[in-house]
């Protein structure tokens, strides 16, 4: 798998603060902060078949790479065909992931803005444990029911972060945390289940769970 985490503002810091923690095999490729370039990715794609992992910003037609240059746009779709990648980024899974879709890859992305990772020590395990789940799974749910099946234990880890992090906090075992922190993680995890979109070859829309609401915004 390559593992592609820039690290230029607050956000993406976040995310690399996260990935850091994340006990990847020793066979993935790492690109992470200054090594998280356009060409550098780009180089990686051409040349092997790997699965891509991505966290960063995006668009509606873009991910974004290191100093917010661009990592991916609509026409390099091609790259990514007969591959799968999962972006934890804003809005990718509108232009970019229908059009790696077409051309014969599966894109795990996001319908709307999604909070980013919240840099708070309480909740490290917890996202920790929850993209531990979606990096070894998304890359074997090739069908409608293997991505159903996922999404539905996507979502079920997430709620029952929610449901234990409520718990902790309302029963007074988490002093130290403020309103505003806990509501910026649970927000996260509820984005995480609620907004993925999953592109899969010959779809016309994007597959997503079924309790999922509508995008936001007036795209997919």
């Amino acid at each position: 798998m390559i593992v592609f985490v820039p690290a230029y503002d607050e956000a993406t810091q976040s995310n690399f603060n996260l990935a850091q923690t994340f006990k990847f095999p020793s066979n993935f490729i790492i690109l992470f902060e200054k090594q998280a370039t356009r060409d550098n990715l780009l180089d990686f794609l051409k040349n092997t078949d790997l699965p891509l992992f991505a966290m960063s910003h995006g668009d509606t037609n873009i991910l974004r790479a290191q100093d917010s240059q661009i990592a991916l746009a609509i026409d390099d779709a091609f790259i990514l065909e007969k591959r799968s990648a999962y972006i934890f980024a804003c809005h990718t899974a509108v232009e970019l992931g229908e059009s790696v879709a077409k051309q014969g890859g599966i894109w795990w992305g996001y319908s709307d803005a999604i909070n980013c990772y919240a840099d708070e020590p309480f909740s490290l395990q917890l996202f920790a444990d929850t993209f531990l789940l979606i990096y070894e799974n998304f890359p074997q749910a090739q069908t409608q029911a293997e991505v159903q099946d996922l999404l539905e234990k996507i979502r079920q880890q997430c709620e029952e972060i929610q449901d234990q992090l409520n718990y902790q906090f309302y029963d007074n075992l988490a002093e130290d945390i403020s309103i505003s922190q806990m509501f910026g993680v649970i927000t996260t995890f509820i984005h995480i289940w609620q907004r993925l979109r999953v592109w899969l070859p010959g779809l016309n829309q994007p597959e997503k769970h079924s309790h999922a609401p509508p995008p936001v915004l007036p795209w997919r």
